[in-house]
């Protein structure tokens, strides 16, 4: 059987048994190509593309030797695999990230999602675990397959399993790694390879990166929001067919825990930030005692402090969102009353700084495009010597952190309910807005 008549089969068998998908599918460009540093690859969003010469490599039988049927289920499996990395939009979330690390946790959890389904490329390929992919990113092993790991828990997100990696590298690769992070990597086809060698790079004497084979688009695409309605399009279809995955009920439906009455929990973190405890009998209370023979304590400080709120002006946030956010803050503001919010508003760098008056009404303004980094936003804390009772940072969440926690409480406010990427300090929320 060609390649081509096979992709053309399994896109058929994508649609009749998985639509999900199969929807998806329909979006976008199969393209087939002689040879390639990997199997398959995706851009995220339009293209997918399979590499015959890798395809065979990957498989552990002799293709030709191989039944009709189990050619097509083993690149029904593949097609899946790369829709998925469209559906988790990991393509568009990477900007801080090590790209190697980031590219196993991606494909880690869409293999183990996709096994769910009755897609389980381990029929088709020799699999290695996530433990097996650390080994070989910290020198101690040469090469490992396509990573299926089934003993992670259902509900790690690809933030979670990337995490357990980095925890587990060594500190040398560590440092060695970093210095891609933030540096423009990855581009958009490394994260959405299939693994099935050692390294992501291009192999000796190819002489095509995976960057060459994908046709960079004539105007900025805001492939998140694209991508959002496909999924939405795609689950309606595959719900009406009964046939819509347990994996990604989630993700297009996000549960009521995740984000319902953030509002209140927004309050209820101001409001513990903001609870006195410096009280002193020196400084006797005003108010009468519950006993008359009893006496308060006094305050020792009668003032509250600032509260300073960072706004994400990277592009990930919504108009709509932050004039929600700025609702909410401005009615808890008028409530608490701390001396003054102090609104930093900043993508790799504070681009402006807007100040606010209990009683006076919140509004965001973008100021700046870039990436995103919450470093420089708490040095200007330090730096202005302001000394908040709370740091509130609204973003999509992905971002690079301090290494260490400041001196005052923090909540990171993140928008996008799939981000799990936390720095192991100060208090984390989902934000929807409806």
């Amino acid at each position: 059987m060609h390649m081509q008549d096979l992709i053309d089969k399994a896109s058929v068998a994508l649609l009749a048994h998985h639509p999900f998908f199969g929807a998806h599918l329909c979006e976008m460009q199969v393209r087939l190509v002689p040879e390639a540093p990997f199997p398959a690859a995706t851009d995220g969003h339009k293209t997918i593309i399979i590499a015959d010469k890798q395809f065979r490599k990957m498989l552990n039988q002799d293709y030709d030797s191989m039944a009709s049927k189990a050619r097509i289920y083993a690149m029904t499996t593949v097609l899946a695999h790369e829709i998925s990395h469209r559906v988790y939009m990991h393509t568009t979330a990477v900007k801080a990230l090590n790209p190697d690390v980031w590219n196993i946790a991606a494909d880690a959890r869409i293999n183990r999602d996709i096994h769910a389904e009755g897609l389980d490329i381990s029929k088709f390929c020799d699999i290695a675990t996530i433990d097996q992919w650390v080994d070989v990113l910290n020198g101690d092993a040469q090469e490992a397959g396509p990573v299926l790991d089934l003993k992670f828990k259902k509900s790690w997100a690809t933030m979670d399993i990337y995490m357990y990696i980095w925890s587990r590298l060594k500190e040398d690769k560590k440092k060695q790694m970093s210095k891609k992070n933030g540096q423009g990597y990855p581009s958009l086809p490394q994260q959405g390879q299939s693994q099935g060698q050692s390294q992501p790079q291009p192999q000796q004497g190819q002489g095509q990166s995976p960057g060459d084979l994908f046709k960079p688009s004539a105007a900025p695409i805001d492939v998140s929001k694209d991508v959002a309605q496909a999924n939405a399009t795609a689950a309606k279809m595959a719900k009406m067919q009964g046939k819509l995955p347990k994996a990604h009920k989630s993700l297009i439906n996000p549960g009521k825990d995740v984000s319902i009455r953030w509002e209140r929990e927004l309050a209820k973190f101001i409001r513990a930030s903001m609870a006195r405890e410096d009280y002193s009998y020196r400084r006797l209370s005003r108010r009468p005692a519950l006993q008359p023979e009893l006496l308060n304590p006094g305050l020792l400080s009668e003032t509250v402090g600032p509260i300073v709120a960072y706004v994400d002006t990277s592009g990930s946030m919504s108009s709509k969102e932050l004039d929600v956010i700025a609702g909410h803050l401005t009615h808890i503001i008028r409530r608490v009353k701390p001396s003054e919010l102090i609104i930093l508003y900043g993508d790799t760098k504070v681009q402006h700084v807007d100040k606010f008056k209990p009683g006076d009404k919140v509004s965001f303004t973008r100021h700046g495009m870039g990436g995103t980094d919450f470093r420089p936003m708490l040095a200007w804390v330090h730096k202005n010597r302001v000394k908040p009772e709370c740091f509130i940072m609204f973003s999509d969440g992905y971002g690079s952190f301090p290494s260490s926690p400041p001196k005052f409480p923090v909540l990171f406010g993140y928008t996008d309910p799939n981000c799990n990427w936390w720095p192991g300090w100060g208090k984390k929320l989902h934000v929807r807005v409806k």
